[in-house]
């Protein structure tokens, strides 16, 4: 039983982290769009995820483009959220979330070994 609330803690907590980080991706790539113009969009992700995997396997190098307006997007809608989740302190959001993922991985090793 104990093992359950272990495992069960650290998926909560880990379906917590997903969401936050997926909320400011989207918010970065689909806003301000319309709807044919997040469809492009989808696509436009989809076709460079697969092209930077082919040229990841094939050449073994990974290019990335640190300011790049997506890049620049989600930098500002997740220092939004940080700042939100500290309720108006960016520091202290940032230690709410890493403290949910040192929980998290804590509660999943203790779930593993209980």
């Amino acid at each position: 039983m104990e093992k359950e609330v272990f495992f069960i803690t650290s998926y909560v907590l880990f379906a917590f982290n997903m969401f936050f980080l997926a909320r400011a991706l989207s918010q970065a790539w689909f806003s301000d769009k319309n709807m044919s113009q997040r469809g492009v969009q989808f696509f436009k992700v989809f076709w460079s995820v697969v092209k930077g995997f082919l040229l990841a396997i094939i050449t073994r190098r990974v290019y990335y483009r640190p300011h790049s307006e997506n890049s620049l997007k989600f930098e500002f809608f997740y220092e939004q959220q940080l700042i939100w989740l500290g309720r108006g302190n960016k520091k202290r959001g940032g230690f709410i979330l890493l403290g949910s993922m040192a929980v998290m991985i804590i509660s999943f090793i203790l779930g593993i070994f209980a």
